[in-house]
């Protein structure tokens, strides 16, 4: 199979699965790039997990380009975000068709009550894998806890905040560590 038409079917299943929330198809989205051919393994998947959760903007735009673009350059972010856009776009355009009439329907409002332990769940299980993949240690925790402690106890600016871990990186790296 092509692999445009292949990155492109496995980002149209997970834009059916994310309809307004693309945290919601990071499992099955491993599942299918770690098991497709020239695909990535656990580890280069979290690390480019991390790029686009770094990424501002829209999650869902940034997991298709990031991903699409790792895997086949600039073909696979078009391919990847057409099939993760695909979906949310024409079920918007229905659901907006028939909004007046739809959001009065009580069946329709107990549906959205139901999906929301589904949605939870597959916001919960990335985390957890994340977490355990991620090594964390006494090293890797000081610097989130110690940013949210300055933040919330001792009304620190985040900006100052971000201002000191660069210049710090800076440091790090021309006295710690430098590179030749």
């Amino acid at each position: 199979m092509n692999p445009y038409l292949r990155l492109f079917k496995t980002f149209l299943f997970c834009g059916f699965l994310s309809a307004g929330n693309g945290y919601a198809a990071i499992e099955p989205l491993r599942r299918r790039i770690t098991a497709m051919p020239g695909g990535m393994s656990n580890e280069e998947f979290d690390n480019t997990l991390a790029v686009v959760n770094a990424m501002p903007g829209v999650f869902s735009i940034n997991l298709g380009s990031c991903f699409g673009h790792r895997l086949h350059g600039w073909k696979g972010t078009a391919a990847a975000l057409t099939g993760i856009l695909l979906p949310p776009m024409v079920l918007l355009a229905i659901v907006l068709s028939f909004w007046n009439e739809l959001h009065r329907q009580p069946g329709f409002a107990a549906f959205l009550k139901g999906t929301r332990p589904a949605v939870i769940a597959l916001l919960v299980m990335p985390l957890v894998r994340t977490a355990r993949n991620a090594r964390i240690s006494l090293s890797t925790v000081w610097l989130p806890v110690g940013t949210v402690l300055a933040i919330c106890l001792l009304g620190v600016s985040p900006a100052y905040i971000v201002s000191g871990v660069i210049l710090l990186g800076i440091l790090y790296g021309m006295f710690v560590h430098p590179t030749e």
